[in-house]
């Protein structure tokens, strides 16, 4: 077991914070969450949408649109997030 959290997370080789990229959002009425292009929507009723997302735009899009952030536009970001796009969970 790897614990994962406090001031040495960034030690840990093992830890899943440095393998993996994670984004979680909570709203009114939800939760969203990103692992590395895993998307789910968590519903207060629990019903829980999933989506793998495939693309660098798929990625923005959903970054811009439910979780709100704003993202520049250029090729070095577009090319992070293809990234993300193809990595896997595993």
């Amino acid at each position: 077991m790897v614990t994962c959290g406090g001031d040495d997370t960034g030690l840990r080789p093992r830890c899943i914070f440095r393998s993996h990229s994670i984004l979680g959002w909570a709203a009114r009425d939800r939760r969203y969450a990103l692992l590395n292009n895993e998307f789910a929507v968590h519903y207060l009723n629990g019903r829980t949408e999933r989506r793998v997302l495939t693309t660098a735009a798929e990625m923005r899009e959903i970054l811009q649109g439910p979780i709100g952030l704003t993202l520049p536009a250029g090729p070095e970001l577009d090319n992070a997030l293809h990234l993300l796009s193809v990595s896997s969970n595993a």
